[in-house]
């Protein structure tokens, strides 16, 4: 969240400073992926001590059984070391996980990409807008490029936005059928990366009931799907 709350001012890269501070904040969100996506994995295999494979919160037993013996006297430190030990408990981990993984992972998806919403978008975006912009006028993408004769009394006031404008369409028809129908709603980014968002979404979806949200984690919170969807507008 933290790294998702970095990278909103700076999603115009035209600006001087936006890219490293951008990096600054994708660097933050991979941190946390990492952590997330390792934790998962920690917590589903025994650690190995010796040779034998001894589970953690069969050693959190050991350390809790000295601390009862008093190795450790003051009482506070008991407290301290006791709540530190159950943390690392597997059994502690999978009964959170049991009872709180789907509000997690999904508390976790949705606002990351809520949070980027106000971002400035990438500019693959204005594209989308123009081409689904021409097909509600009755032009085909495919045929005219943006910059053709034929399409300047269309121009809009962020036409000189678009990227490539001598090159014609190239995104497949099923995309440019979805871009005439958001243009038919509204010409706005805010519009289109909430169509997006709600594809990524159903992707999270699919794949947590494929799979299981632990799995899930590692397309839903990895960062450049994050960026891409809900910052970018890709």
């Amino acid at each position: 969240m933290l790294g998702c709350i970095l990278i909103v001012p700076h999603g115009d890269f035209r600006e001087v400073g936006a890219v490293p501070r951008f990096w600054l904040g994708i660097s933050v969100i991979s941190l946390g992926f990492l952590l997330s996506w390792g934790l998962s994995v920690y917590t589903r295999y025994p650690a190995k001590v010796g040779n034998s494979k001894l589970g953690i919160s069969q050693q959190a037993k050991r350390i809790n059984n000295r601390i009862n013996n008093n190795s450790i006297k003051t009482r506070l430190w008991q407290q301290v070391y006791k709540g530190f030990i159950k943390s690392l408990s597997i059994k502690y981990f999978r009964k959170i996980k049991t009872q709180h993984s789907g509000l997690n992972f999904w508390s976790t998806t949705i606002l990351s990409r809520l949070l980027l919403l106000p971002m400035y978008p990438g500019d693959d975006v204005w594209r989308y807008l123009w081409e689904g912009y021409i097909q509600t006028l009755g032009f085909s993408p495919y045929h005219l490029p943006p910059n053709a004769a034929e399409l300047i009394p269309y121009h809009t006031e962020w036409w000189s936005l678009i990227n490539h404008p001598t090159v014609s369409a190239i995104y497949p028809p099923v995309a440019q059928l979805g871009f005439r129908l958001l243009a038919l709603i509204d010409l706005k980014v805010w519009l289109f990366k909430i169509a997006f968002i709600l594809a990524d979404l159903l992707i999270c979806w699919l794949l947590s009931r494929r799979f299981g949200y632990q799995q899930a984690i590692f397309y839903a919170w990895n960062p450049l799907i994050i960026y891409s969807f809900a910052g970018g507008a890709h």
